[in-house]
């Protein structure tokens, strides 16, 4: 027996509502709940509402961690109900006792989840869909998504809500035994107990049970009888009272029909970790988890585990499935150990529960039963775009996923999209819409692992790797990277959003010992692993190509030995860039080849440059850029910039100044702002060494905007230390927090892209550092530093360009 004088639900529920100066129908809308929901349960007519219920309720009304836990003990049955209490009335007065193993299973609450069973992650979700089905417009409700996803649970869940709020019964039916669409019909006259008669046909008898009587129908895994959805169009016609819920990798594709796509379970920002006490907020980690903790007694989540945990949960994109099997290995396995072990992910995810079905006790046998439910084409496809890292845009899948090619893909391919429009239907590719640009075409990264196992199985690794890297080849360089001008940010973003296809398409290049395409990939990256910062990267790339034929004399080879060089000078490693450019040079003039020639003068004299080898920097950069002239090559500006720092460094001022004016005018004529905002920068710190404040803030803001543009960060790191020296000259204390603040920046910036150091006393960084220092205590310099150090790039970025730190110092 329980307690007689414990507080009931309802008469806690109405205290508190009305403690909180709310109506039934204030606390309806808070909670997303029905206002007679909301009476019912005060009134006790329902007396055990759905812990999902009872979290909403605590929500609106804003309890405190005590009164939560009072109202959560409130709404547990204070006896236990015997079994058959479990059972809905019409179940019991008309369903068989038990169903052939061959049929449909359905419940109007024994599959339904029992009281207090979480739902991990999802409470938004089924509050959503709760709402969605009070519309009584809303006749049929579809949820989608792709296999794993948790699309089943969260009906079972919402179903379960939605049976305390109503007095009318809620069938659950899942459909995945079933072999064929006519059964359907069958299956949900079983489940209500409706026998075929010979005087009317059993659709016609199901649609007599159905007509008056208020029912939620709740299908489950409809993607593989889909042809049924016509049958289930007569019944929603026929039956005013009748709702459907139906979980489905592919849409019905029927006029009431109203989407709600399942997504992944929330993560954190790519490369932010939560703090150790913030893991609720992020489902997928909050069920990580919790599915540990009933494998490994004891575990819990830690400041020193949790950055290992976000990147499993990253790794298996927040499918549900994927957590929870992965979570069953902490039997066995650290979280170190389980996340290389996800390198390969598919082997690794089995051993689900028994009482789950048998396509959920393994990640693989979940996307199989989708992979096995399409058309042979729509199959190809598939595995063909698997492929693609990181998802493609449409051109892309024409050239790679199916024999039409790129050209005129949207007009000349209708069959290309009806496959694709298939893909998506069925939750494995997602199409993404994007402003002002094309959209892309997606799989989960646990998805694409099975396509590229099914790519090797039907023998297509070959075939369609070529085809891959062949266009990516090309869409490279398409980019023009050779001659960074006018669009060059939008094109660099272009290849952001691609760089895991080149990249991919690279490796299995160097991988099939492909030394020409090799060789194009790695001379047409070079300027975009520069500008990124991806230097060692590159190298590694570069040095991989050019071993693959050392006996190639080709231009390409020509350069890549310039892109070696170039990124040995960006990463310091002066012998190695004396090594490249001089091969480069000597190839050069042996094919011959002007640009080699050029350029591997060009980085013999930078070279001599970094050892501050004037006199043979100047002469090397004198030959390079007469070449470079005649040619009318569009790189001569970046020779001209350094024979002017050349200069600098001579002492000879104002040559300097004029070279980098005359870089300036060309790069303006050629619309090349990449190598202009170089010149505006390095022109700009020679004016402030000179004390011409005036108009290096002016040049230095001027650069600074385009190489935020750009995204170079060694160039941004360069513009805001002239931007804090500015602020150091006006020896004063609010000017000198904002130098410290820029200086902290940049320390902090160079040391999240490894870029090596500098000498500090170049361009007077040092001096103005303690300039700045002078003029502030010491906390409060310490204190602003840190503040900077705080500061993300483009923070960093943006408080240089509002804060004042260029102002004129006279002003």
């Amino acid at each position: 027996m329980g307690d007689p004088h414990r507080e009931t639900f309802g008469t806690m529920l109405q205290r508190l509502r009305s403690a909180a100066g709310l109506s039934q129908e204030a606390l309806a809308e808070r909670a997303g709940l029905s206002a007679r929901g909301i009476s019912d349960l005060e009134r006790g007519r329902r007396r055990a509402p759905h812990p999902e219920t009872v979290h909403h309720l605590a929500e609106a009304l804003e309890l405190d961690a005590a009164a939560r836990a009072a109202l959560s003990v409130a709404s547990r049955p204070v006896a236990a109900a015997p079994a058959s209490a479990t059972v809905g009335p019409a179940r019991a007065a008309h369903a068989p006792a038990h169903a052939p193993a061959t049929r449909a299973s359905a419940s109007f609450r024994g599959d339904l989840p029992p009281h207090g069973e979480p739902l991990i992650g999802r409470q938004r979700e089924v509050a959503d869909i709760c709402a969605m089905l009070r519309d009584p417009d809303a006749r049929l409700v579809t949820l989608t998504g792709p296999g794993g996803v948790g699309k089943t649970r969260l009906a079972q869940h919402v179903a379960a809500q939605l049976a305390e709020e109503r007095e009318q019964p809620v069938i659950f039916i899942a459909l995945a035994p079933l072999s064929d669409a006519v059964l359907v019909i069958p299956a949900i006259a079983d489940a209500l107990g409706v026998r075929e008669s010979r005087s009317a046909p059993l659709l016609e008898t199901l649609i007599a049970r159905l007509q008056h009587a208020p029912t939620l129908l709740v299908l489950d895994n409809v993607e593989h009888v889909l042809l049924a959805a016509p049958a289930v169009s007569v019944l929603l016609t026929n039956c005013p009272n009748l709702q459907v819920l139906a979980t489905s990798r592919a849409a019905l594709r029927l006029r009431p029909e109203r989407l709600f796509d399942v997504a992944p379970l929330t993560l954190p920002q790519p490369g932010v970790d939560p703090a150790a006490d913030d893991v609720e907020r992020f489902g997928a980690i909050a069920l990580f988890a919790d599915r540990a903790r009933i494998a490994q007694a004891g575990f819990t989540v830690s400041s020193a585990n949790i950055a290992v945990i976000n990147a499993i949960c990253q790794r298996l994109d927040g499918l549900p499935l994927a957590i929870e099997l992965a979570a069953a290995r902490m039997r066995t396995l650290s979280p170190q150990d389980l996340l290389a072990q996800l390198d390969r992910r598919l082997p690794m995810l089995t051993g689900g529960a028994r009482d789950l079905p048998v396509r959920h006790q393994a990640l693989r046998d979940t996307i199989a039963w989708s992979y096995d439910l399409l058309s042979a084409d729509e199959r190809a496809i598939f595995r063909h775009m698997s492929i693609c890292a990181g998802g493609s845009a449409l051109d892309a899948v024409a050239a790679i996923a199916s024999d039409q090619g790129a050209q005129h893909a949207r007009d000349t391919s209708p069959n290309l999209l009806d496959l694709l429009g298939a893909l998506i239907d069925h939750s494995l590719v997602r199409r993404v819409e994007r402003e002002d640009r094309p959209e892309r075409f997606e799989m989960l990264e646990t998805i694409r692992e099975f396509g590229l196992e099914q790519l090797a199985v039907h023998d297509e690794v070959a075939d369609i790797g070529q085809r891959h890297a062949t266009y990516f080849l090309a869409f490279i360089e398409q980019q023009g990277f050779d001659r960074l001008i006018a669009d060059e940010a939008v094109r660099l973003a272009r290849v952001d959003e691609d760089y895991d296809n080149a990249r991919t398409a690279l490796r299995w290049c160097i991988e099939q010992r492909d030394a020409d395409k090799s060789l194009h990939f790695c001379s047409a990256l070079r300027q975009y692993w520069v500008v990124r910062g991806y230097l060692s990267e590159g190298q590694r790339s570069v040095d991989a190509a050019l071993s693959i034929d050392g006996e190639m004399r080709t231009a390409a080879r020509v350069r890549t030995l310039h892109a070696a060089a170039s990124i040995a000078c960006h990463l310091g490693d002066l012998e190695r860039v004396d090594r490249f450019a001089s091969a480069c040079l000597a190839l050069g003039r042996e094919l011959p080849d002007d640009f080699g020639i050029a350029s591997g003068l060009h980085l013999l004299a930078l070279s001599a440059q970094l050892r501050d080898d004037h006199e043979r920097a100047e002469a090397l950069y004198i030959e390079s850029l007469a070449l470079k002239r005649r040619m009318a090559h569009p790189t001569l500006t970046s020779t001209i910039g350094n024979l002017a720092q050349v200069a600098y460094h001579q002492g000879d001022i104002e040559r300097a100044i004029a070279l980098f004016d005359e870089c300036i005018a060309l790069d303006r004529d050629l619309e090349d702002v990449f190598h202009m905002g170089i010149a505006l920068t390095d022109l700009g710190l020679i004016l402030l060494e000179r004390g011409e404040d005036g108009r290096a803030a002016a040049l230095f803001i001027e650069a600074l905007v385009i190489h935020r543009d750009v995204g170079h960060p060694r160039l941004i790191i360069s513009t805001l230390e002239g931007l804090a020296g500015l602020a150091a000259r006006r020896r004063q204390p609010a000017p000198a927090a904002r130098a410290a603040r820029l200086y902290g920046a940049v320390e902090a910036i160079s040391e999240q892209i490894g870029l090596p150091r500098q000498d500090p006393e170049r361009w007077q960084y040092a001096p103005l550092v303690n300039l700045a220092r002078a003029h502030l205590d010491a906390d409060a310099f310490a204190i602003a530093w840190a503040s900077g150090r705080g500061m993300s790039r483009d923070d960093a970025i943006q408080y240089a360009l509002s804060s004042g730190a260029h102002e004129d110092p006279d002003a």
